[in-house]
């Protein structure tokens, strides 16, 4: 993220969330691998950021 910062808001975490979740079932994953909700909230949470624009 090269030491940016960025503000999501509450619609925004939940979608992402969402596309997470929607992205581990796509795959298959069982559930026992999916990533912990404190890990996923880190860093990691910019890799499932999505603009919706059709909502």
């Amino acid at each position: 993220m090269n030491g940016k910062r960025t503000r999501l808001s509450n619609r925004d975490i939940y979608i992402t969330v969402r596309n997470y979740v929607g992205q581990q079932e796509e795959s298959g994953t069982e559930l026992e691998y999916y990533k912990n909700f404190d890990t996923l909230m880190g860093s990691q949470l910019i890799d499932y950021v999505k603009v919706e624009t059709d909502e």
